[in-house]
């Protein structure tokens, strides 16, 4: 009697999804949404009154890929430079707000 090893027909047909992990995805993500709006304050505190330069960096470089995106690594031409903001303020507001 053989164990083990490829059988014909056994587990998921190809191109089939996963059930449970996309439920379970979905959910976590709208988890995450709800506090979204929380973890941005936690990280403009950060940015603004650590004591830490690495955290308050680190923070600043957070917010800055939230609002905008993350940087491409490619090389770019000066042109598309010049269309870029050169100043970003950050405006916070109090916690009990």
């Amino acid at each position: 009697m053989d164990h083990g090893g490829k059988r014909a027909g056994a587990g998921r047909p190809i191109g089939a999804k996963n059930k449970a992990t996309n439920l379970e995805c979905s959910s976590i993500t709208e988890l995450a949404k709800n506090f979204g709006e929380r973890a941005l304050r936690t990280l403009l505190d950060i940015a603004e009154n650590s004591e830490s330069d690495s955290a308050r960096v680190s923070a600043a470089v957070a917010l800055l890929n939230r609002g905008y995106g993350r940087p491409r690594l490619s090389a770019e031409s000066s042109e598309s430079m010049e269309s870029r903001p050169t100043v970003i303020q950050l405006i916070g507001v109090s916690p009990g707000q």
